[in-house]
């Protein structure tokens, strides 16, 4: 969890407007009721918004709560959940060879 924690810190250091997307984003799946230790826990919403402010997407962070939230909405959406892995490695540790290995483990285990 300190891992988690420092990550989260890290985040809302470098980007202004992720801790109010973490608060907007949770609000929404509360509404949704898709918020809980049973669906979606609170973590597991700070690390997907976290993908929108450092993932390998070509256009910049969002700039404010809202398209931020239209962004961790677009990812829901669009991500191939069961065809691939969410890797979230906002300090460039992972070298390619290692996503491609987790890339595969993920699919020897999901898709056979």
């Amino acid at each position: 969890l300190s891992r988690h924690h420092g990550l989260i810190a890290s985040l809302e250091a470098g980007h202004a407007a992720y801790g109010p997307t973490v608060r907007l984003a949770k609000r929404w799946l509360a509404l949704q009721l898709l918020l809980g230790p049973a669906q979606v826990c609170g973590e597991a919403v700070e690390l997907l918004v976290g993908a929108v402010f450092q993932g390998p997407s070509s256009s910049p962070p969002p700039a404010s709560r809202i398209s931020g939230l239209l962004r961790f909405l677009q990812l829901l959406a669009s991500h191939p959940w069961q065809a691939a892995p969410l890797l979230l490695d906002p300090s460039a540790d992972v070298a390619p060879a290692a996503r491609r290995a987790l890339q595969g483990c993920h699919r020897r285990k999901f898709c056979a």
